[in-house]
């Protein structure tokens, strides 16, 4: 933790996992004008102000700064790749509590909550919504050196708490038909990643040709579905290696590899070390 009499900040080198993984937290009450930035942020800021107000500044595509005021009950979220400036109002600086997080469960939340780029302010919709997401956020700060899973759980509701409340959030009806195939697929991956299961079967199971179905998943999530497989079913193991004292054969096994000499070369070159070395740092 870096601390001082108005400011606290997290930073959090543990384990991420693929729906949600946490980077960084904390808390601020800033002095008047205070500014941050430009910056170009690689994950999503969430900013949830508690006292006073200020202003986020985001570049356009062609440079032109839009301004956006927010004020006490009100958050801002800061999307990756957009150069932002956000500043304290020179008579009621704000005071906020701020996440930093990605992963697929986060990109699926923010785009069902309705906030963009350039409608990136936070308006609960109900008066308890301001007070839930203040108080999520304030506990997140509060246990700050609380275990891993913990933290990722406090995570978790506040993303439950920006979908729940947000005045943009978007029915799940009026989702396009492409974003409702790709929370599909990833849904298959979740459920079935412990069997052989390959690409073709994930597109079949949304009807969708590989060769379209592998450009819609890497435009929704940044990856091709062969590497987020690969990769979904390394985080698992590496959270049984941590969390469990199952033989590396059986991991293996729940992972969606029969044949244990495959999973620890698979294991190797994504994490650089064998499965056996992997549990003896969390011995």
């Amino acid at each position: 933790m870096i601390a001082g009499k108005n400011y606290k900040q997290f930073m959090y080198g543990s384990e991420k996992y693929v729906d949600l993984a946490l980077y960084q937290f904390g808390w601020e009450a800033c002095e008047p004008l205070h500014s941050f930035g430009p910056f170009i942020r690689n994950n999503y800021l969430f900013h949830f102000v508690c006292k006073g107000r200020g202003t986020l500044h985001v570049y356009d595509e062609d440079s032109e700064l839009r301004s956006f005021p927010v004020k006490a009950g009100e958050g801002f979220l800061i999307f990756p790749d957009y150069t932002t400036v956000y500043s304290a109002d020179t008579e009621d600086p704000w005071e906020y509590i701020w996440v930093e997080l990605n992963g697929v469960r986060v990109q699926d939340t923010i785009e069902r909550s309705g906030l963009k780029v350039f409608d990136p302010v936070f308006r609960p919709t109900v008066g308890e919504g301001r007070i839930k997401i203040q108080e999520d956020m304030s506990q997140l700060v509060r246990n700050g050196d609380e275990s891993a899973l913990y933290l990722t759980s406090l995570a978790y509701k506040i993303m439950d708490s920006l979908l729940k409340y947000s005045d943009k959030k978007v029915r799940s009806d009026n989702l396009s038909q492409i974003t409702f195939q790709m929370n599909e697929a990833i849904s298959f991956i979740e459920h079935y990643y412990n069997q052989n299961i390959t690409v073709n079967d994930i597109a079949n199971h949304v009807k969708l040709s590989r060769s379209y179905f592998s450009k819609s998943f890497h435009a929704h999530t940044g990856q091709n579905p062969q590497n987020f497989l690969f990769f979904y079913r390394m985080k698992k193991a590496s959270q049984l290696l941590n969390n469990t004292n199952y033989p590396i054969k059986e991991i293996a096994q729940a992972v969606g590899y029969q044949n244990q000499f495959h999973f620890s070369k698979a294991f190797r070159k994504y994490y650089n070390t064998s499965p056996s070395e992997w549990r003896k740092q969390f011995d």
